[in-house]
This record gives C-alpha cells, sequence and structure tokens, in this order.
C-alpha cells in the first residue's frame, strides 16, 4: 500500500511552496493583494495558525502550480 512512498524522495511529496512575497513577485503586485485574494477564496493557500506572542499573524503559504492555475484562468488573449 505504501511502496509509492517508499521508493519517493521527501521533496517529491510535498509541493513547493511559495511565501506571500514570492506570489507578490511573480504576480507583479501589492503584498495586501494577495493577502486579499488568499482570505476571499481566490488564490488557494496553506494556511497555519501563527505561534508565539499574542496577536501573532497566520503563516500562508502558495502551491506554486495554484499561483501558475490562477494566471492561466485570468489569461485574456
Amino acid at each position: 500500500m505504501f511502496e509509492r512512498f517508499k521508493k519517493s524522495k521527501p521533496d517529491e511529496l510535498v509541493p513547493e511552496l511559495l511565501r506571500a512575497e514570492d506570489v507578490r513577485k511573480l504576480l507583479k503586485v501589492s503584498l495586501p493583494y494577495v493577502h486579499k485574494l488568499a482570505e476571499r477564496h481566490k488564490l488557494p493557500c496553506v494556511k497555519y495558525p501563527g505561534l508565539g506572542k499574542k496577536g501573532k499573524k497566520d503563516v500562508i503559504r502558495f502551491r506554486k502550480d495554484d499561483v501558475l492555475s490562477f494566471v492561466n484562468q485570468h489569461y485574456k488573449a
């Protein structure tokens, strides 16, 4: 059952994750705009709760494939 995982390298199991700053640079938009896209579920993301001191912000990451799909969906020829 787990044969494919035994043969896979660890980095093949987890997709490449980008920071919001990386997405901002790829899309050439502002950082608040990237956060709004994520909050409004327009751009899928992985969200983890912030750790540490009170009021720490959540951490969000984006799959590179999702960012590229977002671009393709909004492409106008």
